[in-house]
């Protein structure tokens, strides 16, 4: 008997110790599966450390934040927006042909780099690097080469063959005169152009390809000349659409002001491509246009009856911007991060609240097989008028369920996120000032519903955001209310000591 018992106690021990390592691997199962959401990041204090490890931990957050949110972006459907953790910081020169771009390049450079002249002379965007050995690599090699995967280029692919043929990459060793500031690379884009007939066009969505280097750059210079101070068609739908939302990005520059005769001509261009700008951007306040020029081989500018001196100034002022762009590249790249996890976030809240519900045909057979005999018994008098009442009550309600239920259906599709917005977001529909959240809806319901129309049905799209919302927005949340704006401090530390070394 007692040889019974303690046979049955180690059996139930082995059992229960059994039940615990079960557990223990399960719940460590699910800390691996959730991407360890419960660590909490390095606190490190910004005035401890060197510039070189506060650029180090700059990065790794960004790296950390930027899987993250890409783990939660599973159809990569904002995620794409994004700006890659560790890639250089980028300026980038877009304008009609022949408006200076590349004479400009190689001064800022101090070399002659890019084919000049009056003709388009490149029609390649292509990127111009400092390195210790000169180099000339084209679009494939680029690409595809492992060692510059960092920099993001292999995103270009998406764009066709024929826009990775118009691509190149250039490394050159810059002297110590180049006014390209140390770790920044230079973008020049082929001149924009009007086509003598408009089915005329590139190989490559052009909008498209610019709009990918103005998301990933710091500072986007637009050049005009005198000459032409109008605007191509060209230039015109890059105005509209690949920098609709860069606007604290780009600066307008009038090129070319040395080739002016006089204060007259000056006044002639500045005005005419300032009436031109106001009827493409659609706005009252116009951005600011900079002039600059570009210097002879001498160091001076052309003989010309405009007071230089003045122009040198502004011609400086762009040269201080550019000279900001490694500053303004973490900038960018926080605040697109935290636009694609405010996006994602809605996207979750919405889906949430626009559950899709199919056409539920148990009911509909039910309301009409009860409607079928109710009717019967009316007409025949089967039942005594208190069974006719249950009958007819069974009978309306069932139709009611199935009306509420076609109309709920019908609500909560992906056609109807409007329905599931309102819901989630009661606050921005009440307050009709709050432009910025109407505007990211609107961005995330195009999204939506493009994705629902080409590979995705509305039940697995709105299905799975919403089976995944709860675990989603928990981790969302903790990356918008705490891990960016400890990403910030980190930034603004490593912006307050450039000024300081600059000073």
């Amino acid at each position: 008997m007692n040889a019974s018992v303690n046979t049955a106690l180690a059996a139930a021990g082995v059992g229960t110790a059994m039940c615990a390592v079960s557990a223990a691997t399960y719940l460590g199962y699910r800390h691996l599966q959730s991407g360890d959401a419960s660590r909490e990041p390095r606190q490190i204090s910004p005035g401890a450390i060197s510039d070189a490890e506060l650029k180090e931990e700059i990065e790794r957050m960004l790296e950390d934040l930027d899987r993250e949110v890409r783990a939660l972006d599973a159809f990569n459907a904002f995620a794409s927006g994004g700006i890659p953790p560790r890639c250089d910081p980028m300026v980038l020169v877009i304008g009609n042909h022949s408006s200076g771009k590349s004479t400009f390049i190689n001064q800022l450079c101090d070399g002659k780099i890019q084919e000049v002249g009056t003709a388009p002379t490149d029609d390649s965007f292509t990127v111009i690097q400092n390195g210790p050995v000169d180099l000339n690599e084209d679009g494939y090699t680029a690409v595809a080469k492992c060692d510059n995967t960092s920099k993001g280029f292999e995103g270009l692919g998406q764009f066709g063959h024929a826009c990775v043929q118009h691509f190149k990459l250039k490394v050159r060793n810059l002297g110590a005169h180049a006014n390209l500031p140390p770790g920044v690379v230079v973008v020049d884009s082929p001149g924009t152009i009007d086509t003598p007939t408009p089915d005329v066009g590139r190989e490559y969505d052009f909008t498209r390809a610019v709009r990918w280097f103005v998301r990933r750059s710091a500072v986007v210079l637009l050049f005009f000349d005198p000459a032409n101070p109008g605007t191509t068609g060209e230039t015109l739908e890059v105005l509209k659409e690949a920098l609709a939302d860069s606007a604290h990005k780009f600066l307008i520059v009038l090129n070319k002001v040395d080739t002016l005769d006089n204060v007259l001509d000056f006044a002639r261009a500045y005005g005419t491509l300032t009436w031109n700008l106001s009827k493409v951007l659609q706005k009252k306040d116009i951005p600011r246009i900079y002039t600059t020029f570009s210097e002879t081989a001498s160091g001076q500018a052309k003989d010309s009856g405009l007071p230089m001196h003045e122009f040198r100034r502004a011609r400086e002022q762009v040269l201080d911007e550019i000279k900001l762009a490694p500053e303004r590249h973490y900038d960018n790249a926080v605040m697109a991060l935290e636009e694609i996890a405010k996006r994602l976030r809605m996207t979750y809240l919405v889906c949430r609240q626009t559950s899709y519900y199919p056409p539920n045909l148990a009911a509909k057979a039910f309301a009409a097989a009860s409607g079928t005999l109710y009717s019967a018994a009316l007409w025949l008098g089967l039942f005594p008028r208190k069974v006719n009442a249950v009958l007819g009550s069974i009978f309306f309600s069932s139709l009611c369920m199935a009306c509420m239920e076609a109309t709920m259906g019908q609500r909560q599709s992906p056609a109807g996120l409007d329905w599931g917005f309102a819901r989630s977001h009661q606050d921005a529909v009440r307050n009709r000032a709050d432009v910025d959240t109407r505007a990211r809806w609107a961005c995330v319901r195009d999204v939506l519903l493009e994705m629902e129309s080409e590979s995705h049905s509305a039940e697995r799209l709105v299905g799975w955001y919403r089976a995944r919302s709860g675990a989603a927005l928990k981790k969302l949340t903790e990356i918008l209310s705490r891990q960016l704006p400890r990403l910030r401090s980190l930034v603004d530390e490593r912006r307050r000591r450039l000024a300081a070394q600059k000073c």
